[in-house]
This record gives C-alpha cells, sequence and structure tokens, in this order.
C-alpha cells in the first residue's frame, strides 16, 4: 500500500514537471498523454493484486453494520407530527373553530413507518366562529380530521 502512494505521488510529480517544461506542441501534448496513460495505469495496478485473491463481497457486506439512528428517525416522526397537528389546526380553522389544542399518537411500525394511532382534540378553550353551532361540531371535526390524517373516525377523540 505504501508503495503504490509513493509510485502515485512520483509519477504525479513527474507529469506536473513536464507539463511545465514541455512546450503545448504535438510532441509536448503527445508525451503529457503518454504520462496520463501511465497515472492510470499505476493507479489501478492494485486491481491486479485483487483479482489474484478470492474476495467475496458478500463477507464484505455482511461484515458491516447497518445502524440505525433511532434518534434521528424520532427526529423526523417529531417533525411530521407536528405538521400534520398544525394541518388538523388549519382544517378546524376553515371550520370556524379556533384556539383547538391538537394532539396525534403515533408509533413505528416494524418497519420504521410512521403510523398514527390516534388524534385527540381539545375544545377546552375553543371558540367556534361560524353558524355552525347548530349542528353537531363533534362529529363534524371527527370526519375532517379522520380524512386528513387518513385514520378512522373512532380514533379520533374530540374532548370539551
Amino acid at each position: 500500500m505504501k508503495t503504490w502512494i509513493i509510485s502515485i505521488s512520483s509519477i504525479t510529480i513527474l507529469t506536473s514537471i513536464f507539463s511545465i517544461i514541455i512546450p503545448n506542441s504535438k510532441i509536448g501534448k503527445f508525451i503529457k498523454s503518454i504520462f496520463s496513460v501511465l497515472v492510470i495505469f499505476v493507479v489501478i495496478s492494485p486491481l491486479s493484486a485483487i483479482k489474484n485473491q478470492d474476495v467475496s463481497f458478500e463477507e464484505i457486506i455482511n461484515s458491516s453494520e447497518i445502524v440505525v439512528q433511532n434518534d434521528y428517525l424520532d427526529y423526523i416522526a417529531s417533525k411530521k407530527s407536528s405538521e400534520l397537528q398544525n394541518g388538523s389546526i388549519k382544517i378546524l380553522k376553515n371550520m370556524g373553530v379556533e384556539n383547538v389544542f391538537v394532539n396525534i399518537c403515533y408509533k413505528y411500525s416494524k418497519s420504521n413507518n410512521f403510523v398514527i394511532e390516534s388524534a385527540e382534540i381539545n375544545l377546552k378553550n375553543a371558540v367556534i366562529i361560524s353558524d355552525k353551532t347548530h349542528i353537531d361540531i363533534k362529529e363534524e371535526i371527527k370526519n375532517q380530521i379522520s380524512n386528513y390524517l387518513q385514520i378512522d373516525k373512532n380514533c379520533v377523540y374530540v374532548n370539551e
């Protein structure tokens, strides 16, 4: 390995020196191209040694560790949950319901997919601005949020 690095360094230095000394004529371009080919041969020379050895790429793949960065996955899941909560609040605001707290409960499936388990809507401090006060607003909220989050309507809980 050490000799290979030294040979790459030396051929590169020689190529640089000759490119400075030799003028840009046809002969100069020819000599530069010869040195370029030499650099390529020096760089790929260890491949012949690898060819003579029995290298198993399956061993290389199986020996490397696959590390799942759970902290990063948790961060991404919390960001996704936060975006879904903000989207739910916007939907409720469009319905005429403001000052609502939305909490989305989620988990990871076995394949590390984001799965929404339930959504909790807290209407304790809510203000209903529309003329829909006479209809069952809880049922309308459940329908809208379950459609938005693509979950079952029974997984949406509305608390007053």
